[in-house]
């Protein structure tokens, strides 16, 4: 085989050289030579995988999958990505002229799921309107404490009464140190805020180690001789 009129960097779609990302590899390097003894059409050459564009495929989103979008969403996304993921995992379907039908079906579904969860929010939004959360925090004397609270505590405190939201979601610019009456806000699910009050009440330091230590057991009385 005559290789000498090969170009130094040619594109070739892959052969024998196994699966590449995206199908395609740059054949780099000196000219492709045959190895003697090997077999006609076997060729010494170094491989690198390329990162190309490949055209995007359009898919209908099924579900909401974060960072995409939502129900009856027509998106363009990798063909990897959803061949590999989407597709398996019924999160989409492939965007073809028959698929008018389930956008309208998905739609609806959508609909119906924001609904719920707005009316829930505000609910929620609305229950926690009437929320102060108390903490008994140590002091020396002073409005300073000792530690500080966090979203972490809080969250903590609204899972008990049965409030369950990510501290995440909880605005607190800074963990509270100080005495007194706050307000923090929580973003809830479709764009609806919510408030309530957290209070910290000081303890004084002596008086909680007194508390926590144990009480002095009673005297036992003497055996009465018989």
């Amino acid at each position: 085989m005559d290789t000498k009129g090969l170009a130094r960097s040619t594109l070739y779609k892959l052969c024998d050289f196994g699966q590449p990302k995206n199908g395609i590899a740059l054949i780099i390097g000196p000219p492709i030579v045959e190895l003697p003894g090997q077999e006609p059409g076997r060729f010494k050459a170094e491989v690198k995988l390329l990162e190309i564009n490949v055209m995007a495929v359009e898919v209908i989103l099924k579900k909401p999958v974060a960072g995409l979008g939502a129900e009856a969403d027509l998106v363009k996304v990798k063909p990897g990505y959803a061949r590999n993921f989407l597709l398996p995992r019924d999160l989409a379907a492939p965007a073809n002229a028959g698929s008018k039908k389930m956008m309208e079906d998905l739609k609806r579904r959508r609909a119906e799921r924001e609904a719920q969860e707005l009316n829930a929010a505000e609910e929620l939004a609305t229950a926690l309107n009437k929320v102060t959360i108390t903490f008994q925090v140590e002091t020396a004397g002073s409005e300073k404490v000792f530690g500080s609270i966090t979203t972490h505590d809080i969250a903590a405190r609204l899972e008990v009464l049965g409030h369950k939201i990510d501290r995440k979601k909880l605005v607190l610019p800074k963990p509270l140190r100080g005495l007194g009456e706050y307000e923090v806000q929580a973003h809830l699910p479709m764009n609806v805020q919510g408030k309530f009050k957290v209070v910290l009440e000081g303890i004084a330091k002596d008086k909680v180690a007194a508390e926590e230590a144990p009480k002095s057991k009673k005297p036992r009385k003497p055996k009465s001789a018989t």
